[in-house]
């Protein structure tokens, strides 16, 4: 009898998983877009609302002219992380902070990188897209195009090096992975970096987001053993390695 009430809890963890992402899901896609924090209105100034209740937004425009608007958000699953030059994580931006620590968070006139997507939870904004995260970079930084697959009989050539853990990025194979009775990461795997380190990784409810190596999504799919990934994270409250993003690699 309580064999069989484990095997009815893990089947419900897995429902429970697949279930929460709705079709809407597939629609949403992760972008880049790299520019100069033009401004950032927040507070009274800003209109927020429910379900996320964003701190502010900023106002980012490239080397071309072209502008783009970025919510901003605090707390909570969807929360923005910034990061320093250097790849460190800023933590995020929040009504408990003074003026001057929101300044040295968000720096007007600094060249950034902004992961963004547009969720299903934006939909009532007239500005859609959600910041992810907030990279500052050089001022000469040029986004690097993903390298194309590799044609079957060739030999790859690697046109970019990566490193293991650094700037949040964690490259390795997968090893294992399995459903957690977590409500916040129902996923979770473990994947050996190329370094030789084994790192747990958590996957939150909403950020099943995984891409092949020619950058099409996947969908509905967890991460596959023995597959070498690029994996985009933050660090959760209690420490945890949560994926923002991850993809296939050659």
């Amino acid at each position: 009898m309580r064999k069989m009430f484990f095997v009815i809890l893990i089947i419900t963890a897995i429902s429970s998983f697949y279930s929460a992402q709705p079709p809407s899901a597939r629609a949403e896609e992760t972008k880049t877009f790299v520019g100069t924090i033009k401004s950032f209105p927040y507070g009274f100034r800003f209109k927020s609302g429910p379900p996320l209740w964003p701190f502010g937004m900023i106002e980012v425009s490239a080397n071309n002219g072209q502008q783009n608007n970025f919510l901003i958000v605090g707390s909570g699953l969807r929360a923005t992380i910034f990061y320093d030059i250097d790849g460190e994580n800023l933590g995020t931006v929040t009504a408990s902070l003074s003026k001057t620590e929101v300044a040295k968070k968000v720096e007007i006139g600094k060249k950034v990188e902004v992961t963004y997507t547009t969720p299903p939870e934006t939909a009532r904004f007239i500005n859609r897209n959600l910041a992810i995260s907030v990279r500052y970079v050089t001022a000469d930084y040029v986004p690097q195009p993903t390298a194309p697959a590799a044609q079957a009989g060739s030999n790859p050539i690697s046109t970019q090096t990566i490193s293991s853990d650094v700037g949040n990025v964690f490259v390795g194979k997968v090893v294992k992975g399995g459903v957690t009775f977590s409500l916040h990461c129902p996923y979770r795997f473990v994947i050996v970096t190329d370094n030789g380190e084994k790192k747990d990784i958590w996957v939150p409810r909403d950020n099943m987001r995984i891409t092949d190596i020619n950058g099409n999504s996947v969908y509905g799919v967890p991460p596959r053993a023995n597959k070498r990934m690029e994996i985009k994270y933050s660090i959760g409250d209690n420490g945890q390695y949560e994926a923002v993003s991850m993809r296939y690699l050659p």
